[in-house]
């Protein structure tokens, strides 16, 4: 009798490892899967849609390309995918195609089968977006390295002048992944309310989510690359 209890609960045992460990690998596959799938910006969304997209265009009498460029300040992409794997269906808990998903940075946040219904979620995402940050299109000036800043010039003399390798390479600034530059105060600050410039010459820093300084005064713009790690604003 000890024996056969013995043996029934190792086997228990047993089996619930194996279901323990096959728990693991479906949310790791999960995980890996969102990650192809979700946007890199806090704030903005992305769609991916499963299954044939002619259908929904069909009963929505419109395309989905409309839908994506009416909304496409707060999208940073999408993709499709007319004949998707079935493990790709289970690991995204799809039940019935034709499907389009919205994602955040993190995870799936809405499911719908019509188009009619993702135009609707998109204008509440919209107004919401508009509602919660301070610029539409800041997040295209974001750095898209975790690991390196991207760095924002407005003026026509100095740094806006130079060269931007031979600026870091003379200055021992080595956390930069990007420069962009443009001379017209007015413009930028038309297109990116958030930065809300005074003057020029004028730099702005950003990581990958916000910005993390913004000055008038090149030496503090070089201490402050000198000082700091992209990783602790993260």
């Amino acid at each position: 009798m000890r024996k056969l209890f013995k043996f029934i609960m190792i086997t228990l045992a047993i089996v619930s490892s194996w279901f323990y460990f096959e728990s693991l690998k479906e949310e790791k596959a999960a995980e890996k899967l969102l990650e192809g799938l979700t946007t890199n910006y806090e704030g903005f969304y992305r769609i991916s849609c499963k299954g044939d997209l002619k259908k929904l265009e069909k009963e929505f009498n419109g395309k989905f390309n409309a839908i994506y460029r009416e909304h496409r300040d707060i999208l940073d992409g999408y993709d499709t995918n007319r004949n998707p794997p079935k493990e790709v269906l289970d690991i995204l808990n799809i039940k019935k195609t034709p499907i389009c998903l919205v994602l955040d940075h993190k995870e799936i946040i809405y499911r719908t089968h019509t188009l009619k219904d993702l135009d609707h979620y998109l204008n509440e995402l919209e107004e919401k977006v508009y509602n919660s940050i301070e610029s539409k299109q800041a997040h295209r000036l974001f750095s898209e390295d975790a690991n390196k800043y991207s760095l924002l010039v407005i003026g026509e003399k100095g740094l806006a002048e130079e060269d931007g390798f031979e600026w870091m390479e003379k200055n021992e600034i080595t956390n930069v992944k990007s420069i962009q530059r443009e001379s017209s105060l007015k413009y930028i600050n038309e297109q990116y309310e958030i930065l809300d410039l005074d003057k020029s010459p004028a730099f702005v820093v950003f990581n990958t989510k916000s910005i993390v300084l913004k000055t008038y005064n090149e030496d503090e713009l070089i201490q402050f690359l000198r000082s700091n790690n992209p990783k602790e604003h993260r």
